[in-house]
């Protein structure tokens, strides 16, 4: 239910979804997007408040995701030249945070 709702939203920004549930053998994204020259590798995160959904995401998993995407890329000729992000999108009770470039490869 909360990628369906992240990947509602990132649409409705004007980002094409590319997959969904993005299997690798290196990890796993939720939603891989496309914006203006930029490949967007989007974590959904689902929790009660801001404070669990900020801590729900650990540096083992922010490491496999930068992985998974940079495979994604090799993967995908097109989007060799893209920019690379890596995004958080977070649901909690009656409210959305989706934070661009959550974090960077060169952090791992």
């Amino acid at each position: 239910m909360a990628e369906t709702l992240a990947k509602v939203w990132l649409v409705a920004k004007g980002y094409r979804i590319l997959a969904k549930r993005y299997q690798a053998g290196v990890g796993e994204i939720d939603l891989i997007a496309h914006k203006k020259g930029t490949l967007v590798a989007v974590e959904v995160k689902a929790r009660g408040c801001l404070t669990q959904a900020l801590e729900s995401l650990t540096h083992h998993q922010k490491e496999r995701i930068a992985r998974a995407i940079s495979l994604y890329a090799a993967r995908h000729p097109r989007h060799h030249q893209d920019d690379i992000r890596l995004d958080f999108f977070l649901l909690m009770p009656w409210r959305v945070c989706h934070i661009k470039g959550a974090w960077d490869t060169s952090m791992q």
